[in-house]
């Protein structure tokens, strides 16, 4: 087992896990920089009383901020169905359908293994049915907003610090019992962020 460790292509497949999950975290930390920055611009946006065209754009451009566990991409398209809601009762049939597309366009962009806010999606998909005569109503509306949980955002980045953490220390090490060790903390680290991803 040491040996195996110790052989070079065990060495790059860690090295490469090592930069995967470097590149994962930078890209997390700038989405959630960005959908807080993006959120609270278009909060702003829509107390000022701005043109309602203008605080839907930036409510769908802070909803594609999406990674597991940022909860500022999911208030972000929770208010733009809450804005296609309100217009839907008021009669407001054309702002609606243009803001119910909004909605359903921002959660297909993010669509990668798994389809994010599908609650949302399957509300969207209704409305625009109903418009085109291929729905009877809008059943399944859900006006609360339930953050990513917590505990599973915890552990994908506990899982996150744990697969760079025994990346790096693996590569920087030269082998023995304590490569085992290192190595036994990245992949675990690897898979717990992978079920995390799926669930939080």
């Amino acid at each position: 087992m040491v040996e195996l460790l110790r052989a070079r292509w065990m060495r790059t497949l860690v090295s490469v896990l090592l930069f995967v999950g470097l590149g994962f975290l930078l890209l997390t930390v700038r989405l959630f920089l960005d959908g807080r920055r993006l959120f609270s611009e278009a909060e702003q946006a829509q107390t000022a009383g701005e043109p309602w065209q203008n605080v839907v754009m930036q409510y769908e451009n802070a909803a594609k901020t999406y990674f597991p566990g940022n909860p500022y991409s999911k208030r972000a398209i929770w208010k733009l169905s809450l804005l296609a809601k309100g217009a839907t009762m008021r009669g407001e049939t054309a702002k609606a359908t243009y803001i119910w597309e909004v909605v359903r366009r921002s959660a297909v962009s993010q669509r990668h293994v798994m389809q994010p806010y599908q609650n949302y999606l399957k509300q969207a998909q209704t409305h625009l049915a109903k418009r085109r005569g291929g729905a009877k109503n809008a059943d399944g509306w859900d006006d609360g907003l339930e953050d990513p949980s917590v505990f599973w955002s915890i552990i994908l980045y506990v899982g996150l610090l744990l697969w760079i953490f025994g990346a790096f220390f693996f590569i920087m090490h030269d082998g023995g019992r304590r490569a085992i060790i290192l190595f036994g903390i990245c992949l675990p680290g690897c898979a717990l962020w992978i079920i995390a991803a799926m669930i939080a």
